[in-house]
């Protein structure tokens, strides 16, 4: 995991300068957003802490209004709970820490650049990518839009964990590289279904290990709408009855070998460009999977020329769940144990 962190900013490095001022321009009006107080003396907020309605004003905190909610009893101002609530950094460091993650820099060169430490240029990092995944468009295919879905495969991996005191591999260990225990598709490997509509719209989902049931095929459909599409597939046979309950409008089934039109192309290519991002950081934590997922859609969306107002256009408020806390504690996507006991 640790070398993987240190290479996570040069997935960017293809990009051209374009491209890289478009990320930056994207980070930054999610960090304004973020950030965004306007209207706070006026608007009476919803305490971030319960939801409660019921609060009072305290003074202010910062020069910024505060308020005590009476349901809970907590404090806050209008940037409790931000990307920067808890931050003692200044706008300016996060400016300058997305100007570095669009700029391919490593953990380290972040650190020196921003002045933080390596631990909170490790942290911002996680920060900002969970600022990201709030304001990505949702996938939606509308009727009669033509789709393609299928699943790749990357290596399940643990790393990251053996510090802790509590930890159980819940498989034998493996050696490093060349045993080929399994291949792809098998026990040692993570699921990812993707998918693909004609407009580019993308998503991309860790599902399970091994090979995907029609279950776990259907609660990963569910989180899009694909109501009415024209879906392309594979033979994969948990497809079948997850795809008519979604009320698609028509299943192509595709053979694997076929050379013809109807050839699902668009989401090889998506995992021929996914396989390429994934291998730069040369081993990644499948408890981490879902933040790599996030970066390389966001990747994939500001190569459009309106990616910056697709994520403009999807601003809302909300609030932050990476602490330092439970960022160690992170579950893993889906329950480990159980999915290796069925082997």
């Amino acid at each position: 995991m640790k070398q993987s962190t240190q290479n996570i900013y040069e997935v960017v490095s293809s990009l051209g300068i374009e491209e890289k001022m478009n990320l930056y321009e994207i980070l930054k009006d999610a960090i304004d957003a973020e950030l965004n107080i306007a209207g706070a003396e006026e608007e009476r907020p919803a305490c971030p802490h319960c939801g409660s309605p019921l609060v009072i004003r305290s003074g202010k905190q910062n020069g910024l209004p505060r308020h005590r909610c009476k349901s809970c009893g907590k404090y806050f101002c209008p940037t409790t709970k931000s990307l920067l609530g808890q931050s003692k950094l200044p706008k300016e460091a996060w400016y300058s820490y997305a100007r570095c993650m669009v700029d391919s820099l490593t953990l380290r060169e972040c650190q020196k650049r921003c002045g933080v430490s390596l631990k909170t240029s490790f942290f911002m990092r996680h920060r900002l990518i969970e600022c990201l995944r709030r304001h990505l468009p949702p996938f939606i295919a509308g009727k009669g839009c033509k789709v393609e879905i299928d699943e790749t495969h990357v290596r399940s991996s643990f790393s990251g964990n053996h510090k802790n005191s509590g930890f159980k591999l819940p498989r034998p260990p493996r050696k490093r590289g060349g045993d080929k225990i399994s291949m792809a598709g098998g026990r040692d490997h993570v699921c990812v279904m993707t998918g693909i509509n004609e407009q580019g719209d993308i998503f991309l989902d860790a599902v399970c290990i091994g090979r995907m049931s029609a279950d776990q095929c259907g609660a990963a459909l569910a989180k899009h709408s694909v109501a009415g599409a024209i879906v392309s597939t594979d033979y994969h046979p948990s497809y079948n009855a997850p795809l008519k309950d979604a009320g698609v409008m028509r299943h192509v089934k595709i053979a694997s070998n076929t050379r013809s039109e109807g050839v699902i192309n668009m989401v090889n290519s998506l995992h021929s460009r996914f396989k390429t991002f994934i291998r730069e950081f040369k081993g990644v934590s499948t408890k981490r999977l879902n933040n790599y997922l996030i970066l390389f859609k966001w990747r994939e969306l500001a190569k459009r020329t309106d990616a910056r107002m697709l994520i403009v256009n999807q601003m809302a408020n909300g609030h932050y769940e990476t602490t330092w806390r439970n960022m160690w504690n992170l579950p893993y996507p889906f329950d480990m144990e159980t999915a290796y006991e069925s082997y």
